[in-house]
């Protein structure tokens, strides 16, 4: 059983594009070697979220019309390893990379 936690949820700076999908996968592509475990992205078929999964973790990343949110699964291990250490870098490590894409 995966618990959700909300990571980040505030209202966007910037609609969401065909140009920010590209720059996401771009992002992601060039930061894969700062992730400890091998990560998978893909993106919903008809929305503009962005799920990443991870041995212990995944994000469902939704660029909303009016919000942007970052929700994580935490595994059962995931849980085990989640602390104040942990949660503050995944918040700093989601903060820059809006900054980069001005969400």
């Amino acid at each position: 059983m995966k618990k959700s936690v909300v990571l980040v949820e505030r209202p966007v700076r910037r609609a969401f594009d065909e140009a920010m999908r590209t720059q996401v996968g771009e992002i992601l592509k060039a930061r894969a070697r700062e992730s400890p475990v091998p990560l998978t992205a893909r993106w919903h078929k008809d929305a503009p979220v962005l799920r990443i999964d991870s041995k212990f973790v995944s994000w469902e990343i939704t660029f909303g019309p009016t919000v942007f949110k970052v929700e994580a699964f935490l595994t059962t291990l995931g849980l085990f390893l989640d602390n104040k250490k942990s949660r503050q870098e995944a918040l700093d490590f989601v903060g820059v990379i809006s900054e980069e894409l001005g969400v």
